[in-house]
């Protein structure tokens, strides 16, 4: 009920374009590669998740960024900033995604350097081998999250792989999951209550292995390199062939080819991560 007009997509010149939020933080992040886009048509006050502020600001200057608050309150920031027309965050891609080469071919959230120096230098005292960070759950019952979650018990062909150094990227309190295993998972509060630091970390990583999770639109916003266990009944957004994704180019698809088994797509995983860590010794040997 702001008033406001909505956005149809015409150019704005200059004036102020309220975007507001909606859906969890893997839908704001995906609808996010549009914002970019907005910007060169109107100059933009985006309402996002509060964990999302600090990266959105750093990857969306000079727009203006703003906690997702309630109707009131940003109304108020609205008529502040000077809105003159209003568009939800998911209806962007009605002007931006109509073709495939419309969907965005590089990064465009940006991690902050001196903490991916950070983790870096953390990940390094672990020795040598890749580092691959992985979640094995997510969603809510409202979600379909028993679904497309794995108990961590049923990685154990992925997290025996030699010559590889685990990290738990899963939000929440995961202790009991990560102490029903005897592989080392190692784990860092700090990286998965705050999501700037998990984006830091993530560009610290060799790779991401996760389950559907908002740390799959992270990792591959930022374009770092994901592989995804996806569930035979998806979500829209990931197609139902194929290993790829438009909305993320650096994300590689794991799919179930029955509702229910996720012992073959750990089998592929693990089958792929090993070839991985042959190619990262001969590639350490020949340097």
């Amino acid at each position: 009920d702001f008033p406001y007009p909505l956005w149809q997509g015409e150019p704005l010149a200059g004036k102020r374009l309220l975007v507001q939020a909606e859906q969890g933080l893997g839908d704001q992040i995906m609808f996010g590669s549009c914002i970019p886009q907005a910007m060169r048509h109107a100059s933009c006050l985006v309402e996002c998740a509060p964990e999302l502020v600090t990266l959105f600001e750093r990857s969306f200057g000079p727009s203006q960024i703003v906690a997702e608050t309630d109707d009131a309150t940003l109304l108020t920031q609205a008529i502040g900033a000077g809105a003159r027309f209003k568009i939800a965050a998911g209806s962007l891609p009605l002007h931006y995604r109509s073709r495939t080469e419309e969907f965005p071919r590089e990064p465009y959230l940006h991690a902050d350097s001196g903490r991916i120096a950070a983790w870096r230098e953390r990940l390094q005292s672990l020795g040598d081998g890749l580092k691959v960070g992985i979640s094995w759950a997510g969603g809510a019952a409202s979600t379909g999250g028993a679904d497309r979650s794995i108990p961590l018990e049923q990685w154990s062909t992925v997290l025996k792989m030699p010559n590889c150094h685990f990290i738990s990227l899963q939000y929440g309190d995961a202790a009991l999951e990560r102490q029903s295993i005897t592989t080392p998972l190692h784990h860092w509060q700090d990286a998965t209550t705050n999501f700037d630091e998990t984006a830091a970390l993530v560009c610290a990583l060799d790779l991401v292995i996760s389950v559907q999770t908002a740390l799959v639109h992270l990792a591959g916003a930022l374009g770092r390199p994901v592989w995804m266990l996806v569930q035979a009944a998806c979500e829209w957004r990931y197609g139902t062939t194929g290993e790829t994704m438009p909305w993320y180019p650096s994300v590689r698809l794991f799919r179930q080819s029955r509702f229910g088994e996720w012992e073959p797509v750990i089998h592929d995983v693990a089958k792929s991560l090993r070839a991985q860590c042959v190619a990262a010794g001969r590639d350490a040997a020949s340097a």
